[in-house]
């Protein structure tokens, strides 16, 4: 690399223009990275190994998408079950006993952020809807063999 600027840079994203040189001497420049906050994903099950999903919208796509309950990690760097145990009753009500997975990069290419970190968790309250005001979510059961 033989330079580096930042392009954009808020709470959400920073957007960053590195000139980079390759093995056989051909300049990319720029070659863009995304920087997010580091996140979590939740692979939750209940006593029937049903995996516990959410439907929200997503305006990157301006639709609806079910997904696993997820969201950002706490900056200070706190522990991820502890922000998966947050996030998991945030968007589904839902509480369980958190299970560290692993860890995964979504896009190591462009992408600098840690994430997926993926705690796991048996439910244990009951599910229901939560409204907030930007989004819906809705709590889907799918199963899981």
């Amino acid at each position: 690399m033989t330079g580096s600027r930042y392009v954009h840079k808020d709470r959400w994203i920073a957007v960053r223009a590195d000139d980079c040189v390759t093995e056989d001497g051909v300049s990319v420049a720029p070659y863009y990275v995304l920087e997010y906050p580091d996140w979590v994903e939740i692979v939750a099950l209940d006593a029937d190994d049903n995996l516990l999903l959410v439907r929200q919208y997503r305006h990157g796509i301006a639709d609806f998408s079910i997904e696993l309950p997820a969201g950002g990690m706490d900056p200070s760097g706190a522990d991820p079950c502890t922000a998966a145990a947050r996030e998991l009753l945030e968007e589904t009500g839902c509480a369980g006993d958190m299970v560290w997975v692993g860890e995964a990069r979504r896009n190591a290419s462009t992408h600098a952020n840690r994430g997926p970190y993926r705690p796991g968790a048996q439910r244990r309250a009951g599910r229901r809807a939560q409204e907030r005001s930007h989004r819906t979510y809705r709590t889907v059961l799918g199963p899981c063999r």
